[in-house]
């Protein structure tokens, strides 16, 4: 387990152990969200990269009819 500090400005600093395990870059961006007493880091995905990745599945069973 790793240690952060949350400063003044509302900067956290990763330790790099831990960003190297996860494979966090520089100027990666992260969606940010609240479970809890938690704060998670999601990477975040650019949608335009999700185009066609769904192509012939089947969804016959998931809408409500």
């Amino acid at each position: 387990m790793s240690n952060a500090v949350l400063k003044a400005d509302g900067n956290i600093h990763i330790p790099a152990a831990l960003r190297k395990s996860v494979g966090a870059k520089p100027g990666q961006k992260f969606d940010v969200i609240a479970k809890g007493s938690m704060i998670v880091l999601v990477p975040a995905v650019d949608v335009r990269t999700l185009r066609g990745s769904a192509r012939g599945a089947d969804t016959s069973d998931y809408r409500e009819k």
